[in-house]
């Protein structure tokens, strides 16, 4: 008897896109983009630290985002999208 097992492996995806000083029609590119990829079975795209709604720069200190961005999101991604 054969038996054939499903095997998925999850793709980590982050998407590197400098949105700080982005005009408005840029982030929302990049956010529908990131919504597409989203939507395809098996990718999972990591979070960035974005600012919050509303605010043009992220309230947290730089350095939590480097260290988010460098040593969580990248350190994890299988592939990085620029």
């Amino acid at each position: 008897m054969v038996r054939f097992i499903k095997i998925t492996t999850m793709i980590n995806v982050y998407v590197s896109c400098a949105l700080t000083h982005a005009p408005d029609e840029y982030k929302q590119d990049i956010l529908l983009f990131i919504g597409e990829l989203q939507k395809i079975p098996g990718i999972v795209v990591l979070e960035f630290c974005p600012p919050p709604p509303g605010e043009k720069q992220s309230v947290l200190p730089a350095g939590d985002v480097y260290h988010n961005d460098i040593h969580a999101s990248v350190k994890k991604a299988h592939f990085i999208i620029y």
